[in-house]
């Protein structure tokens, strides 16, 4: 699923040369380390209850399953972001049931199911049988809407513009590493904050969907599986968006 993400932000960096600051390490840029969403501290619990989906390729209950995911997304991000002093904006948001031609200007690849698009501040899911075709896994659809959410949520706060003034046109495959990294965390403390609302969910439950995560998503550009369940779990059980600070400055083994 992140494939499609990490493309999107090559692309972009390969295309895109804009004059900045330079900072002797990247990671020190402000709107980085010291980006002032950091500071909105802890999530507070609250409510965001599953409507599964329970039917293999049944669009219209992914899509009632999905709505729902987003909308405890914007409320939850929206009130930390006023925790915080920062403006927020919602992400518009396309549930299809087929392939697009093209989304955000680009060609949509057969295997793509998600994208999120900057110019247009839109999140694009596919809803067909590359997620729907076996029986559906609702909590790593859930998951999956967190992680592309975060990315929506690094945009709006400056950090990937941030990324594109501090890198040279070929990007630094470890600070995109630690980017993608505090993603993971940012959307672990999303889904830490609702977790005990979900139906029947627990310990268990959560540590298989690390464990698909891991084996489906790990890469040169997001990390290994070993640190993508540490970040997405330090996340999930501080709730603390400060905490996702620390993978700009983690000790190499953890952002490997």
């Amino acid at each position: 699923m992140r494939l499609s993400l990490i493309t999107g932000l090559l692309v972009a960096l390969m295309a895109t040369v804009v004059p900045g600051p330079a900072y002797a390490d990247p990671v020190d840029h402000p709107m980085l380390s010291g980006n002032d969403l950091y500071d909105s501290g802890v999530i507070p619990r609250s409510t965001c209850p599953e409507r599964p989906i329970g039917r293999r390729n049944d669009a219209a209950l992914a899509k009632r399953y999905v709505t729902t995911v987003v909308s405890c997304l914007n409320r939850v991000w929206s009130a930390q972001f006023a925790k915080a002093g920062l403006k927020f904006r919602k992400p518009e948001v396309a549930l299809l049931t087929k392939n697009p031609k093209r989304s955000c200007g680009l060609p949509w690849h057969k295997y793509q199911f998600l994208q999120y698009c900057a110019d247009d501040v839109k999140i694009v899911v596919v809803l067909d049988w590359k997620l729907l075709r076996k029986d559906p896994d609702d909590l790593y659809i859930f998951t999956m809407m967190s992680n592309l959410y975060a990315w929506h949520i690094n945009w709006i706060v400056g950090i990937e513009p941030a990324l594109l003034d501090e890198q040279e046109p070929i990007p630094d495959v470890e600070i995109t590493r630690r980017n993608s990294l505090q993603e993971y965390c940012l959307s672990g403390a999303f889904i830490g904050s609702v977790y005990r609302s979900m139906r029947h969910r627990d310990a268990a439950d959560w540590k298989d969907v690390l464990r698909q995560l891991g084996r489906l998503e790990a890469g040169a550009y997001t990390g290994t599986g070993k640190n993508i369940a540490y970040w997405m779990n330090r996340g999930f059980t501080t709730r603390d968006v400060g905490t996702c600070a620390e993978a700009w400055t983690a000790p190499a083994s953890k952002v490997a």
